[in-house]
């Protein structure tokens, strides 16, 4: 009896398949295996598997968070909604994509996750990881594998894999690619591909399998844009590396694409990025464009002949550090409406054609602050600064004559100083105080610098000359942290300090750099880090710390420290309590409140008497005044410590740093990094997270102490922390305590754990007191209010590997 027709390409699929893998490693030319997170080419005895950093570069590769063989994974932690492997292909050939996914409870590190695949610009499949559906009946957590598979006709010589962001951070395990012979894919044609879906948990008896087919998406980028990004990109230092398809399935953040076929390029989105380096010319290859965003950068050059771009609309480059001459190009440009290029360099004379009337036509041209422009219109803000000798001084009264001053000369000087004083109250307050964009912009732009020229920081400027000297030319390397190498030296005045260093050109640091010497400029608290100075050089921005002997707290649970000399429970209640109220001065007495974003051990430090103080401010963010119940902003934080609920909702709250704060008191408890993998005397092993949870819902805490505390500890003081832990890691940010009740928690376990130490009362006038010490140009509130509502959006995300 034949097979029936419908059958035919599942049995041939499954066929193929056993061959493959029936076959060794060594035997597979033309086969592509991808461990998408591996540090590193090796073989076992299927496949010989390659490492995926030659086929994308976004994302970051994870260590094994399961344990066992094939569990790193490439996690994409950036604001991208796009991310795109490159896979080599001959064109003509049909292929076999398979893209893995090995997941445990995800949903304690991650929250949910959704996100789409694609094939080039067509849509393949979508990935949804639920939370609770993979625990067994011990709360440990069970590994899945989803795996998705698609037959495809390929007509050129590479092909796009993409994942969209939907929900949380995608991530993948391994992607393969494989080539079938043309008749055994007689359906599956260029307009068309077969879709493979199948499940497997702990045996292949929970497998599930399904297949389906698809019409491909025919759409693709117009190559002439294509090339012309490619040109810009390469030009413009800082945009960072996108992969994919410009436009399909979804563009690329920072361009808006038209639905022709190809579809082309109408807007590009790159303002207030930082960006360095030159305009391509090249980038009149994107014919179609409407708008060009590039303002607010760090950009320099000429301005290009953009004469071939006919449809331009709007064009901003103001705020940049562009010279040369205006093209006169741009007053051939009908349809312009707005062109701004505004505190550049530029030189020459304006094109009369930008100066003249436009027969009822919309046109805002504006140029001012650059003061090497001529022929300036008297209304549109100086160009050329104002010669003195053609300034408006009061003569001088004739010598001789009449003895006394004239009367309408004094009341003209007082009347003109009347009218400076209130035109500067005015612009005080109308354009200092209620501008802290502006501000800033202004940092951006001069660095660390006033718009006056005036330095507007209290920490204390470096040569790189006075930082080679202090660090005897970099000699004593204390680590290597997210911002960069972090060197031990000493200033002229004999005080210790650690030096952090990074390049300003690389592709991180840069607006850390300058939030955290903005911030700890104007923050001042016992329990922060402190900043000494810092300096900023071509190519280098460099921190200036108070040395810190002790190291992080990260060391002294595990680390070399933790072996030779580990912390003793009281100790470790005391670190936990200097940090929560460092934490809770950012929150309630700071306006506006001040999230750290990134609360971990490595970023509290410890002095010579383990008092904690809480560092790194990279990537803190100030709470906009209005917002109340959180904004949105893209993800930073580290692995592990990372709110869920901001983590899929982008909503950011102080809510956010009370869990981060929850996972280092679990640390403190237990002694194990929120990563770790536990191994049970069955053989089983399960997540950090369930193993915690499930000691505590059988009340059975002392279970998971650090064995390194030998029991010495109160169990009544044990449990009061315990219970704030997992009150703070609670789901929802509204279920968490505030820093301000995590403290007093910590005070009363310390009482417990030693009715001998001072008492809670005397504790919190000594912090009052402390308080009111601290800088006064953040105001303190006489009640604590929690930040929220609106929309607060940031650049290019990070998020970091535990260290």
């Amino acid at each position: 009896m034949g097979l029936h027709r419908s059958y035919a390409i599942p049995v041939t699929i499954m066929l193929a398949l056993i061959l493959l893998y029936a076959s060794p490693a060594s035997s597979q030319p033309g086969f592509l295996n991808i461990d998408c997170g591996s540090p590193k080419n090796y073989s076992d005895y299927y496949f010989n598997w390659v490492t995926d950093t030659g086929y994308i570069s976004t994302g970051y590769n994870s260590g094994p968070v399961f344990g066992g063989d094939f569990s790193d994974f490439r996690l994409f932690n950036d604001s991208r909604k796009k991310h795109c492997y490159t896979l080599p292909t001959q064109p003509d050939t049909t292929y076999l994509v398979r893209a893995s996914f090995l997941y445990g409870n995800f949903s304690e590190l991650y929250g949910n996750i959704t996100f789409d695949l694609t094939i080039n610009s067509t849509y393949w499949t979508t990935i949804t990881i639920q939370p609770v559906v993979n625990w067994n009946d011990d709360n440990v957590g069970v590994l899945t594998i989803l795996r998705r598979e698609v037959t495809v006709r390929s007509n050129g010589t590479k092909m796009y894999m993409c994942l969209l962001r939907k929900v949380g951070l995608p991530f993948i395990t391994s992607l393969q690619l494989r080539t079938f012979a043309d008749n055994m894919y007689e359906e599956v044609k260029n307009n068309q591909i077969l879709v493979t879906n199948s499940r497997w948990q702990a045996t292949v008896w929970d497998s599930v399998r399904y297949m389906f087919t698809l019409s491909v998406d025919p759409s693709y980028t117009a190559p002439e844009d294509v090339i012309a990004l490619q040109f810009l990109l390469s030009s413009l230092r800082g945009i960072g590396d996108w992969n994919g398809d410009p436009c399909k399935p979804v563009p690329w953040e920072w361009l808006t694409c038209n639905d022709a076929l190809p579809a082309r390029v109408i807007q590009l989105k790159l303002s207030d990025l930082w960006l360095n380096g030159t305009i391509s010319p090249n980038i009149t290859g994107l014919t179609e464009l409407t708008d060009v965003w590039l303002d607010n950068n760090r950009i320099h050059g000429n301005i290009p002949d953009l004469g071939a771009l006919q449809n331009l609309v709007t064009v901003h480059l103001q705020n940049n550090s562009l010279d040369g001459p205006i093209p006169s190009s741009f007053g051939t440009l009908t349809g312009l409406q707005e062109l701004f290029v505004q505190n550049n360099n530029l030189s020459g004379e304006i094109p009369p054609a930008l100066l003249a009337p436009r027969n009822g036509v919309k046109f805002s041209f504006v140029y001012d602050g650059n003061e090497y422009l001529q022929n300036c219109l008297p209304d549109n803000g100086p160009c050329l600064p104002v010669s003195p000798s053609n300034s408006s001084a009061p003569a001088a009264a004739p010598a001789g004559g009449g003895g006394g001053v004239n009367p309408a000369l004094i009341a003209g000087i007082v009347a003109g100083a009347a009218g400076v004083f209130i035109a500067f109250i005015f612009f005080y307050c109308c354009c200092i105080r209620k501008s802290p964009k502006a501000a800033a912009v202004a940092a951006k732009k001069g660095g660390v610098w006033g718009e006056d020229g005036s330095q507007q920081l209290q920490a204390r400027v470096f040569s790189i000359e006075d930082i080679a000297t202090m660090t005897q030319n970099f000699n004593k390397k204390l680590g290597q942290g997210s911002f960069g190498p972090v060197y031990y030296g000493r200033t002229a005045d004999g005080q210790e300090v650690a030096v952090k260093v990074n390049a300003a050109d690389s592709s991180q640091g840069t607006e850390e750099f300058v939030n955290e010497v903005v911030l700890l400029s104007r923050v001042h608290h016992k329990y922060l880090v402190s900043l000494v100075g810092y300096c900023e050089a071509p190519q280098q921005h460099i921190l200036v710390y108070a040395f810190m002997p002790n190291g992080t707290l990260t060391e002294h649970l595990h680390g070399d420290r933790a072996k030779t000399n580990p912390l003793t429970w009281l100790q470790r209640l005391e670190i936990a309590l200097n940090a929560a109220q460092g934490l809770e001065y950012l929150h309630t007495f700071c306006n506006p409140p001040i999230i750290h974003r990134d609360i971990k051990p490595s970023n509290i430090l410890l002095d010579n008497n383990l008092m904690a103080k809480v560092a790194d401010f990279g990537m803190s963010k100030s709470a906009p005044e209005e917002s109340r119940t959180g904004f949105s902003t893209a993800v930073k934080g580290t692995f592990g410590y990372l709110d869920p609920e901001y983590l899929s909702g982008w909503r950011l709250t102080t809510k956010s740093d009370v869990y981060s704060f929850g996972v280092i008191l679990l640390e403190l408890i237990t002694g194990r990094k929120p990563t770790s993998i536990i191994h049970f005397a069955d053989g089983t092993q399960g997540n950090f997270m369930g193993w915690a949870r499930s000691a505590q819902k059988n009340g059975d805490v002392q279970s998971i102490v650090d064995p390194d505390l030998d029991g010495n500890f109160n169990p009544e003081a044990m449990w009061r922390v315990a219970d704030m832990a997992f009150a703070s890691i609670s789901s929802e940010g509204v279920d968490r305590p505030d820093m301000g009740e995590i403290v007093r928690g910590v005070m009363e376990a310390i009482k417990l754990e030693n009715p001998n130490v001072k008492n809670n009362d005397q504790r919190s006038k000594d912090f009052d007191s402390a308080r009111t010490s601290y800088s006064a140009t953040i105001p303190l509130r006489s009640q604590p209010s929690y930040s929220s509502v609106g929309s607060y959006d940031t650049d290019m995300s990070q998020y970091q590997q535990p260290r």
